[in-house]
């Protein structure tokens, strides 16, 4: 089970869109982007997903990309001959951003031996909607998974680990953001 964006697909360039252009994400622009299919690969994403493939194993690609995402999408996806890039292996979100109830949609069928990400929330609910320290915490209990059953891809850009530091207040403006963000760095 692996994620998509920054995950298998580099999505630097629509973020280097939104900033050469003085925005921020924006979800009109951010399906337009999508629906061009013209994301690259992360390095050795591809070649590892086609081992996994050739070794037997099934992928299933769970996004957070809407619905309407959906052809933009499997055109990318085939565009690269990712294996099993078709409807049934696309699961993309429907009521909730959690994956959860994916994941176990997809273990009544299959045993989940990978799980592929740069969210720990592609890992787990229990990284959800928490603050770094609970995360932290959550993620010592989950130590052994780490490079074994869960394949972390860091993301600097964006993501719950941004999202947990201003608790979630998506309200905040930019500078706002900026200003917590800022005031929780660490400097030597």
């Amino acid at each position: 089970m692996t994620d998509i964006d920054e995950t298998i697909f580099n999505i630097s360039p629509y973020e280097a869109h939104q900033l050469l252009q003085g925005k921020d994400y924006d979800d009109a622009s951010w399906k337009e982007w999508t629906s061009k299919g013209i994301a690259d690969t992360m390095p050795g994403a591809l070649h590892f997903l086609q081992f996994a493939s050739a070794s037997g194993i099934e992928i299933f690609y769970v996004t957070n990309r809407d619905q309407s995402e959906r052809e933009g999408t499997l055109k990318n996806l085939k565009k690269f001959n990712f294996p099993n890039a078709d409807n049934a292996h696309l699961l993309l979100k429907e009521n909730t951003s959690s994956k959860e109830e994916r994941k176990k949609t997809i273990a009544l069928t299959h045993t989940i031996v990978l799980l592929m990400g740069d969210n720990m929330n592609d890992f787990s609910y229990l990284f959800e909607k928490k603050n770094p320290d609970e995360r932290q915490k959550v993620a010592d209990n989950f130590a052994a998974e780490f490079g074994n059953r869960f394949i972390v891809l860091p993301n600097p850009v964006y993501g719950d680990w941004e999202f947990s530091i201003y608790h979630y207040n998506f309200a905040l403006t930019p500078a706002q953001k900026d200003s917590v963000l800022r005031g929780s760095l660490e400097s030597y």
